[in-house]
């Protein structure tokens, strides 16, 4: 009986990792068609991006014209740190986590990403 469980969970976790691998490969197809490539290429050289991330950047965002700053679109995202000025100390919190769900959490895991590999650096120097 365990087995047959085992099998049936094996199966089931083969089938939505070929699944996985299809939609990765599809991502990869769309991002090399022309009207992505070059700015896929853009988005890539950013330290933690890669070509989903990329992508889904392009697609949710659309027209960057529409942000005139990086700072706008840094909120547009979500990921613009809080801060509470108090009368003698000021406190500050970590990305808000607000803005667009999708890209926010796209962006967020390699900043993350970026932001403990410079602590560690700077920590070892």
């Amino acid at each position: 009986m365990d087995r047959e469980t085992l099998n049936e969970y094996l199966i089931t976790y083969e089938y939505q990792t070929n699944r996985i691998e299809s939609f990765d490969q599809r991502i990869e197809e769309l991002a090399s068609e022309t009207e992505y490539v070059e700015k896929v290429k853009k988005l890539v050289c950013f330290l933690g991006v890669k070509t989903h991330t990329a992508l889904s950047c392009l697609v949710e965002t659309g027209d960057f014209q529409r942000f005139a700053k990086g700072n706008i679109y840094a909120a547009y995202l979500g990921l613009v740190p809080g801060k509470i000025r108090a009368a003698i100390t000021s406190t500050g919190f970590p990305l808000q986590k607000r803005g667009t769900a999708i890209l926010g959490n796209c962006w967020l895991r390699p900043l993350q990403g970026s932001a403990r590999e410079q602590w560690d650096i700077n920590r070892k120097i």
